[in-house]
């Protein structure tokens, strides 16, 4: 939370002045560094965005030293070598990583993907599939026979051909049929070919990670979208005998006629429920869509309306009355943006923007390659694994160019070495086939990312902005947060020059309140406590309530009334009803009533600490403006 507050403090500095069209020049420098206008304009205008600010002389002239003084700070925090550090460098480089990945990719690939996935989420499609996995890397072979599979699927019941020659585990149960799937319940390849089919269409053999698929697209039909349902469940199994059936049947006919007489379905779920997951709380199984429940469950629970209950469904786990609560259609665009770029990512959807902008790239830098200097390295990688010494020592020193463009030449060795780092880093050992196309990616991607604050303006202010609100928050954490939290003498002392300033609106009661069983037992306590300290009477009760047959606890507190019912009651107003505890009804305080301000420090530990950072904040400032030589320029 600290870090978003200095993150946003450091940016939230404006003054309008429109510099867009002008040349940039210096404002600033400081220790002779040049801050340019377009930076002081990116940080002041970014405040525009959240509130507006005054633009008169007196008010420009603090934004300028508010920017002057976040300016000192991120300056001596690079003097210190707060940029140099293991944690900020990992931190920097992962934020610079993330801003850098829409410059990389093709915008207008990732823009057509996204709208294609939310279309495909408005529709359902009922498919039936038969699958030929792929064996030992043997594509002829797994295409042949799907091939084969799709010429008898022109003539014969679909369900025979699945049953006979689908590799699909659940075959045995389905017979091929799916029933309706909609948007990333499935593989890309997949998904994208049951929208496209005509309906009642053998498909072509569609490949995926998982091999081939033959498809037909029974039907398709507008999303159901999703339901919030709460359901009650007997239980029943195949080892039941036909009384235990019967019983179960009656008993959720029993609770079916009790829930439309009006009953509270939550309490009846809570109470009678054999799946107690969902029954604790009240039979909710929250918001679910297709294909996320068994097939009759979910069919029952579409065709309710809000409110409605269904009669005993019966499911492979027993019998089911089922309340659907809420139901709601496909959503907007934006409702399904992170589900949608979830999907995306983890698909090979993922590379499709990125292949766009590599080749167009590479036609722009006028990229050649030489596919047999890249094979015969391939070559080695399939015969010794690029993991090992022994590939490394056999590819050393090869000097054939694989890649080239420009004045930038990337031999056989440096792929390589690629081929190393990549095998370890993406644990893939037989796939060496694409990983010169994967290197010429790499090329591409790691040139135009080394550019990318020369050639976007926007790109450079917003890595500077996380670059300088890090360093920020570091170099503030170690001289004002922390300082002033670990300086308790510190502290004392501010409270001590400052105790005026810490004033009470209203009485509090500072003291111990301590609950317990009876009369008896609390005149006990109070004359063993007699003379204790707060933290020693604490000890005392704690060590008391060590032992389980005695029922007693202490609460420390600084409090005003409407703070603790019990001390309202005990000292404030005798009417605040004392909060009822079975096991430790009576309840007394020890302390005192402090009327106007606080005894020590401790008591407004808080508001003193906030304000001491203030003046620590104030101090350290000063400090660096005598350190660094600061000179207006132009504004």
């Amino acid at each position: 939370m600290m870090r978003k507050t200095i993150l946003a403090l450091a940016l939230t500095l404006a003054l309008v002045v429109d510099c867009q069209a002008q040349k940039d020049f210096e404002v600033l420098r400081i220790d002779g560094k040049p801050i340019m206008n377009s930076e002081y304009q990116y940080v002041m205008n970014k405040n525009m965005v959240a509130g507006e600010m005054a633009t008169d002389s007196a008010s420009q002239q603090k934004y300028l030293d508010m920017f002057i003084n976040f300016k000192l700070k991120v300056i001596e925090a690079e003097a210190q070598g707060y940029d140099t550090m293991k944690a900020f460098v990992k931190e920097f480089s992962t934020y610079r990583t993330q801003l850098s990945l829409p410059y990389l990719t093709d915008d207008s690939v990732n823009k057509r993907l996204f709208e294609e996935a939310y279309e495909h989420m408005k529709q359902d499609c009922e498919v039936s599939h038969v699958l030929l996995r792929i064996e030992n890397g043997d594509t002829a072979t797994a295409y042949k026979k799907a091939l084969a599979v799709k010429q008898r699927l022109q003539k014969e019941q679909f369900s025979k051909v699945a049953d006979e020659m689908s590799e699909d585990p659940s075959v045995e149960r389905n017979h091929g049929y799916l029933g309706f799937l909609t948007a990333m319940q499935t593989v890309w390849d997949f998904e994208k070919a049951m929208y496209e089919l005509p309906l009642n269409t053998i498909s072509e053999p569609i490949r995926s990670q998982y091999g081939y698929h033959i498809i037909l697209v029974h039907s398709r039909r507008p999303a159901y979208g999703q339901v919030h349902a709460a359901h009650i469940l007997i239980s029943t199994n195949d080892k039941m005998g036909k009384e235990k059936l019967d019983l179960a049947y009656a008993e959720i006919k029993s609770l079916y006629n009790r829930a439309k007489r009006g009953e509270d379905f939550a309490q009846l779920a809570k109470d009678h429920s054999d799946d107690k997951g969902s029954g604790s709380r009240g039979g909710d199984l929250s918001w679910f869509g297709i294909n996320k429940m068994v097939p009759e469950f979910e069919k029952a629970a579409f065709a309710l309306q809000p409110g409605e209950i269904s009669e005993p469904v019966k499911t492979q786990f027993g019998w089911h009355i089922i309340k659907v609560i809420e139901k709601k259609g496909c959503g907007t665009l934006e409702e399904h943006k992170m589900d949608i770029v979830k999907a995306i990512h983890r698909d090979k959807r993922s590379r499709m923007a990125k292949h766009s902008f590599v080749q167009r790239k590479t036609k722009e830098l006028g990229l050649v390659t030489d596919t047999a200097n890249i094979l015969a390295v391939i070559a080695i990688a399939k015969e010794n694994r690029p993991q090992d010494s022994v590939f490394t020592e056999m590819t050393k020193g090869m000097n054939g160019v694989v890649v080239k463009f420009g004045d930038k030449v990337f031999t056989q060795e440096d792929f390589a070495k690629f081929c190393s780092a990549y095998a370890v880093t993406k644990l893939i050992d037989k796939d060496y086939d694409s990983w010169g196309e994967r290197f010429v990616e790499f090329i591409v991607s790691e040139n135009e990312n080394q550019q990318l604050e020369q050639k976007y303006p926007d790109f450079a202010n917003l890595v500077r902005e996380y670059h300088d609100g890090i360093l920020l928050f570091n170099i503030s954490n170690k001289e004002v947060w922390e300082k002033a939290i670990k300086d308790t003498a510190g502290l004392e002392r501010y409270f001590t020059a400052n105790k005026k300033k810490y004033t009470f609106d209203q009485p509090r009661y500072k003291g111990v309140l301590i609950r317990c069983k009876d009369v008896a037992m609390a005149d006990a306590i109070k004359k063993a406590v007699k003379g204790m300290k707060t933290e020693e009477i604490v000890a005392y009760i704690d060590t008391m309530a060590k032992d389980t047959s005695i029922y007693v606890n202490a609460q420390v507190g600084l409090w005003k009334k409407g703070d603790n019912a019990a001390v309202d009651n005990l000292v404030f107003d005798k009417n605040v009803q004392l909060p009822v505890d079975a096991k430790m009804p009576f309840a007394f305080v020890i302390g005192k009533k402090l009327r106007k301000r606080p005894e020590t420090f401790y008591d407004v530990r808080g508001a003193v600490t906030s304000d001491y950072q203030d003046y620590l904040e104030k101090i350290w400032v000063e400090e660096l403006k005598r350190k660094h030589k600061v000179e207006i320029i132009r504004l």
